[in-house]
């Protein structure tokens, strides 16, 4: 993409352990508590990029304020044509020019979606037959966002043209064990 430029900024997780509980531990913490830390990663990125939290200066507005502030919502409707407010989301889309490719959605409307029929009896919405599979949603993949990141109060559903859409990560994750001691003067707490 032309014109674009990605500013890399710092994210770091830290979770303080006691001496004792490492020395008491029966198991591999260190291997228990590495996986936790990554998905904490992928879990703060995933709230910055698309609802702007903790959003550092230097990136543009998040993906969902965008979306807001240029008017591209929809209202889901209630009971049997709680389909009609998504179908109704990626029309407004299209009329920015952008054609939607792809959903994503905290889980909880998919499970809505998977009661709806169309007029001739049949699921508008095509839920995976396995775990490694996307549900399908007027014939577009909708990704479940599983990880907590999603803010259910603000947004449902995400339509959006998949390749307009870009994040990089410029490193895997880094972990290191620390000695120092944290205490409060050594840590810095946010209030948002």
């Amino acid at each position: 993409m032309k014109g674009v430029s990605m500013t890399a900024e710092e994210l770091a997780v830290i979770v303080p352990t006691p001496n004792a509980v490492v020395d008491d531990a029966n198991v591999a913490l260190w291997e228990q508590v590495r996986p936790l830390l990554t998905e904490a990663i992928g879990k703060k990125v995933d709230q910055t990029a698309l609802f702007g939290s903790d959003k550092p200066a230097s990136w543009p507005t998040a993906i969902i304020p965008t979306a807001i502030a240029a008017d591209n919502t929809a209202t889901a409707a209630t009971g049997t044509d709680f389909g009609v407010g998504e179908a109704n989301l990626p029309e407004k889309v299209s009329v920015d020019g952008f054609a939607v490719n792809r959903f994503a959605s905290h889980p909880v409307p998919s499970w809505r979606l998977r009661t709806l029929r169309d007029q001739n009896g049949q699921p508008i919405y095509g839920s995976p037959m396995t775990e490694a599979k996307t549900g399908v949603l007027y014939g577009f993949p909708l990704d479940e966002i599983p990880n907590g990141a999603w803010d259910s109060a603000t947004t449902e559903l995400l339509a959006t043209h998949w390749a307009k859409f870009v994040a990089g990560i410029r490193q895997d994750t880094t972990h290191d064990l620390g000695s120092s001691p944290l205490t409060r003067e050594t840590l810095s707490f946010s209030s948002a």
